[in-house]
């Protein structure tokens, strides 16, 4: 199986996609499963643009866009989508629906409902109040 991770922000400062999206990555290319993780570094720009492997793991921050506030946003966020859907995957998982991630869950979401995206699309929420998690095979359950 092919997926392709979004996440919210890079692999540092803050590290969380550090341990938490990576680990999960490199579980699932274990696995044997194709997997690219695409991050937005906006918290670490120097890392925009670079790209390398991890256990398997193709790890790539995108080149973030240059220009006015408003079009960064929609920018970085088409990047996003475009790296994880130029992956060919047959699932894209989301990291967190906030942010860039949030962003590109739902614009892949709109894709999906006007069925122009057949990879299934989960969202991790697995930190929100309401405890609900998104898993891999899709299936989702209150905890």
């Amino acid at each position: 199986m092919r997926i392709a991770m979004i996440g919210p922000f890079g692999l540092r400062p803050k590290g969380t996609m550090n341990v938490r999206a990576l680990p999960l990555a490199r579980a699932l290319a274990a696995r044997g499963h194709a997997v690219r993780l695409v991050l937005p570094p906006w918290d670490y720009p120097q890392d925009a643009g670079c790209k390398k492997q991890d256990a398997g793991v193709e790890v790539e921050n995108i080149v973030l866009p240059a220009g006015v506030p408003g079009w960064f946003h929609l920018n970085t966020t088409r990047r996003l989508v475009r790296r994880a859907l130029d992956f060919q995957p047959d699932v894209i998982h989301c990291f967190k629906p906030k942010a860039y991630a949030g962003l590109a869950a739902w614009w892949l979401w709109q894709m999906r409902r006007t069925g122009r995206l057949q990879a299934r699309l989960i969202v991790d929420t697995d930190d929100w109040k309401a405890r609900v998690v998104g898993t891999i095979c899709g299936v989702v359950s209150r905890q």
